[in-house]
């Protein structure tokens, strides 16, 4: 009878053993669940942030691009106002180099010889006005060539930011295998 009771006691012993090993396996199960829910979370997280690291990229290339074709824009403006610059002066040197007398006795009326000056002044007032738009030209390209150089670096902050979220994506992924390999 004892040595039954000591064997009652045995198999007792021996089950409370593997209802601990159980209840220990079911919490490193739901530890692993747990783990896994929480490497799943970052990874979702971290393609959300590459998405949108990804789209601010599309965002900020485009802007380069329009800034770009504005900066052309405004030089092939600037260009043209220069070269007008150039034949007005080129018209006023020639009127500068004619002598009064002649220029008297070219025109038959005193009115065509007023027109004439009417003529050279508004060309000076236009080149006056050309010249203050090339100006404004001037600084207006300034600005935008300073917006494109700060987009280009944001551009560049975002590639470094997109490469080193995949780079955690990666590390993520790699913890997740070998949790799901335990």
């Amino acid at each position: 009878m004892q040595e039954l009771q000591r064997q009652i006691e045995v198999l007792e012993k021996e089950a409370s053993q593997y209802r601990d090993g159980i209840a220990s396996e079911r919490q490193k199960a739901a530890s692993l669940n747990r783990e896994i829910a929480i490497l799943k979370g970052q990874i979702g997280q971290i393609e959300a942030q590459i998405k949108s690291t990804d789209t601010k990229i599309a965002l900020t290339s485009t802007e380069i691009e329009s800034v770009e074709d504005e900066i052309t824009t405004k030089e092939v403006l600037q260009d043209k106002k220069r070269d007008t610059i150039g034949r007005m002066i080129a018209f006023l040197d020639g009127r500068d180099r004619e002598d009064i007398l002649a220029q008297v006795f070219k025109y038959e009326r005193l009115s065509d010889i007023v027109q004439q000056i009417h003529s050279v002044a508004t060309v000076q007032s236009t080149m006056l006005d050309i010249v203050s738009e090339l100006d404004q030209i001037k600084d207006e390209l300034a600005h935008q060539k300073s917006q494109l150089q700060e987009k280009t670096a944001t551009l560049q902050e975002l590639k470094e930011q997109a490469n080193q979220r995949k780079l955690q994506l990666a590390s993520v992924n790699s913890e997740k295998a070998r949790v799901l390999r335990v």
